[in-house]
């Protein structure tokens, strides 16, 4: 029982630095743009970006990227690893999309989530949580997806002629 309860403090905190850094209330941790979209974007092409990761809060904080998607297995950043940010300040990570020759016309997603360094969990639960936050990135091959509808044969046996 005792377990938990400390797993819902845990997950409290977490949803709570989440939405704190969203926020940018001091707390958690902030990314400008939240999306980073990419409409008609060719195969074969390179696209270069760039966005900032912010932390409001009094105390350096280490970042991690996690990456997840399909986007996101195309795109590497600048800085490429952890890196630290200042107390009250920002980074500019360089993101470069390389959008593979062979990848399929229509929308394609990913994401990065910058990731904090464990932070000690108020009231000294012995608890600790890590603010993330996403970067959500979109992109379109080629433009919009084709849809085709082929009319193969229609038959109607019951209707009155005329």
């Amino acid at each position: 029982m005792a377990s938990a309860a400390r797993s819902l403090v845990v997950l409290a905190a977490l949803l709570t630095a989440g939405l704190a850094g969203g926020q940018g209330s001091g707390e958690g941790l902030g990314v400008s743009p939240p999306t980073l979209d990419l409409a008609d974007a060719q195969g074969g092409e390179t696209y270069l970006r760039t966005v900032q990761v912010q932390n409001p809060t009094d105390t350096p904080s280490g970042i991690g990227i996690l990456r997840s998607g399909a986007v996101a297995s195309w795109t590497s950043s600048d800085p490429s690893g952890n890196f630290t940010i200042p107390p009250r300040s920002f980074r500019e990570v360089a993101l470069s999309i390389a959008v593979p020759a062979g990848a399929g016309l229509g929308q394609h997603s990913g994401q990065l989530t910058f990731i904090a360094d464990p932070k000690a969990a108020p009231d000294g639960s012995g608890a600790s949580f890590r603010p993330a936050v996403g970067l959500l990135l979109n992109v379109t091959v080629g433009g919009a997806a084709v849809a085709k509808l082929t009319w193969l044969s229609a038959r109607v046996e019951d209707a009155p002629v005329g």
